[in-house]
């Protein structure tokens, strides 16, 4: 039995998550494509087993000025009968990071978070980022062997009859596109959205770059909500293999008492099904616990609404390389405490 580490191709790394079910686009290359194209770099790198991969990850070498640093979005991936392997897989990577002179490797893996799971990364050297990079606290909607019926069944009453609602106003229309143009749309209304909650949007950039990276997979799509010809509501969504995820959402409060948004997602959940596609990810809420205080308050009782079952995940964990990492995590520590969570 021959097990070994290396860099291993787009390819390769496509057949291994197909291999393993997993289907969240941010594994993906093009992924990795998209932040190449943001200036960063990527590659796919794997633990194999007499030639195959137990474990494999896409790889983000991320060209920050507080330090470079390798980030493994929902990475490594792996199946928990091969986790003991970890340690030889983390050993080849950390290899790579010193001679890219790399200042620490963060990971956020797609496991529950749970004292086993933590302690298998601890054990491996890797302790709580000081900031998360992607949704640690998720929402799945179960859409495998269900119709539109039961998907309405499952969801709170109010969110059944603000559907309904948005159904029978004929003043209100779901356009959907694949034009990387009406990202424009999206977001300058993400920017109204970003002052009503006080966060800092993507640029419009950052999100065409993103969706012009999965074009020729033809994975994401833009659901627009007008109300009268004017624009209150809209969605950017991704989707691979059986999961679509509800990647990035904005509304126009001025309309608040018309339910466009719960109409833009009954579309895109509609659509998946007609995709039979298996899960609807809506990505980020607050965590499970009560935090009325946390920014994701609101939206968590939105998304939930739709029957979606909430996931904690492990947070964000780094492995310090070198000594540029004290800087890195006192950065990320006083940001962290100014955005409050």
């Amino acid at each position: 039995m021959k097990i070994k580490s290396q860099i291993i191709t787009d390819k390769k790394h496509i057949q291994f998550l197909n291999s393993q079910n997993f289907d969240i686009y941010v594994q993906h290359p093009n992924f990795g494509k998209f932040n190449q194209n943001l200036g960063d770099e990527y590659f796919c790198f794997a633990l194999l087993k007499n030639s195959k991969p137990i474990i494999s990850s896409l790889c983000i070498l991320i060209k920050a000025k507080r330090g470079h640093f390798f980030y493994l979005p929902y990475g490594p991936v792996y199946n928990d009968d091969f986790k003991d392997h970890l340690g030889q897989f983390f050993k080849g990577l950390k290899q790579i990071a010193k001679e890219k002179n790399i200042s620490f490797i963060r990971i956020s893996p797609y496991k529950e978070i749970s004292k086993q799971n933590l302690q298998t990364f601890k054990k491996n050297n890797f302790f709580k980022a000081p900031m998360h990079m992607i949704a640690q606290n998720t929402a799945l909607l179960d859409l495998k062997n269900k119709d539109e019926k039961a998907i309405l069944k499952a969801m709170n009453k109010n969110h059944r009859n603000l559907i309904r609602k948005g159904l029978k106003n004929s003043d209100l229309c779901v356009k959907v596109s694949t034009d990387v143009k009406d990202i424009k749309k999206v977001s300058n209304l993400l920017q109204i959205t970003a002052k009503r909650h006080n966060f800092t949007p993507f640029s419009q950039k950052y999100l065409e770059t993103e969706f012009q990276s999965f074009q020729e997979l033809k994975a994401g799509r833009i659901y627009l909500c007008y109300y009268q010809d004017e624009l209150i509501a809209a969605s950017i969504t991704y989707q691979f293999g059986k999961t679509k995820v509800y990647k990035h959402g904005a509304s126009n409060m001025k309309y608040k008492n018309i339910p466009a948004s719960y109409l833009i997602q009954w579309h895109s959940i509609l659509d998946a099904l007609k995709d039979k596609l298996e899960v609807y990810n809506f990505w980020g809420v607050a965590p499970s616990q009560n935090h009325k205080d946390h920014p994701f308050y609101g939206i968590t009782h939105f998304k939930l609404g739709f029957g979606a079952k909430q996931i904690d995940l492990i947070p964000a964990l780094d492995m310090r390389i070198n000594f540029r990492y004290i800087f890195n995590w006192l950065i990320e520590t006083i940001r962290r405490l100014k955005r409050g969570f």
